[in-house]
């Protein structure tokens, strides 16, 4: 949770609504989450460190629920840079009141990356593939299957298959994530489907609605689908990925997937408090000041 939390920070802080100012800070440059690292060069004298050193709140008949508190630990060369540093980030959270801070999403982190779908090789299946290095989502490109001539009648399936060698174990993931985009919206197929295979040919799979010419962020509940084989699918053991489209018609198409990733929690912010406004707590080794602030992060995962 301390990267989500660290990545949240960075987000608020350098916002454009950031009140009174955005402040640029970057994760593992200024901005580093559990400890500062040290032996580097050149050694961060400014930054901000997210730290899990005041524990938190569970309760006992709620288990997606936690009050968890998290230090920010603000340093710097002089003592108002440090100051700055440390109100900066609590203005950032806290300086528009009116906004209030229930529900929000403490970002998604990477958690097991799949396929950037940034490579086009043997592990890919599909009619006509190609990198598309001009369209995409995230990273290098994005993985393009083009249907230039579907067939209908009869209806056809075409699908979009990464399988490499060996199997995922996603038995302690909970969501699939991935994003999308296709020239004719879901409306214009049979069917537009993800599917999830183990090594048994067991299956789940999931309904995908989105609209033309735009990237569609799908994220699907790895426990349950719109419909699943009658032997419940391994997913300690899952073998492949389908993403399968059946023709209503003859009219040319593609498919462009990117950053296909599976991820265990997501957390919402119920509400945010701060515990203590920003504070001086000193000079570390290196005589750099330091100023601490500790915020309760009033939380559920689901």
């Amino acid at each position: 949770m301390i990267k989500e939390v660290t990545t949240f920070i960075r987000d608020r802080v350098n916002s454009p609504l950031a009140v009174p100012v955005p402040v640029a800070l970057a994760i593992d440059v200024n901005l580093f989450a559990g400890h500062r690292p040290l032996g580097v060069v050149p050694d961060p004298d400014d930054c901000d460190v997210v730290l899990e050193s005041s524990g938190g709140t569970p309760f006992f008949d709620l288990p997606e629920r936690a009050d968890v508190v998290f230090q920010v630990l603000s340093r710097a060369k002089t003592y108002m840079d440090a100051r700055d540093r440390a109100w900066a980030i609590y203005n950032a959270i806290y300086g528009n009141w009116t906004l209030g801070s229930a529900g929000w999403r403490l970002p998604l982190i990477l958690g097991e990356s799949i396929s950037a779908c940034d490579v086009l090789d043997a592990d890919w299946g599909g009619e006509a593939l190609e990198i598309d290095l001009a369209d995409k989502k995230e990273g290098i490109g994005s993985m393009k299957d083009d249907v230039a001539a579907p067939v209908f009648p009869p209806a056809t399936t075409y699908n979009t298959v990464y399988g490499p060698a060996g199997t995922w174990d996603w038995s302690a993931r909970k969501y699939i994530l991935f994003w999308l985009k296709s020239d004719r919206a879901n409306t214009a197929f049979t069917y537009a489907r993800l599917v999830i295979f183990d090594t048994l040919g067991n299956w789940r799979r999931w309904k995908m609605t989105f609209s033309a010419g735009e990237w569609t962020a799908f994220k699907f509940l790895l426990s349950t689908g719109d419909a699943e084989s009658v032997t419940l699918p391994n997913f300690a053991l899952a073998e492949s990925i389908f993403l399968s489209f059946q023709t209503a018609d003859d009219t040319a198409f593609y498919k462009k997937i990117d950053n296909i990733r599976v991820i265990t929690e997501e957390y919402e912010i119920m509400v945010l408090e701060p515990l203590v406004i920003p504070q001086y707590i000193g000079q570390d080794e290196k005589r750099r000041y330091e100023f601490s602030t500790n915020y309760i992060f009033k939380m559920k995962k689901f």
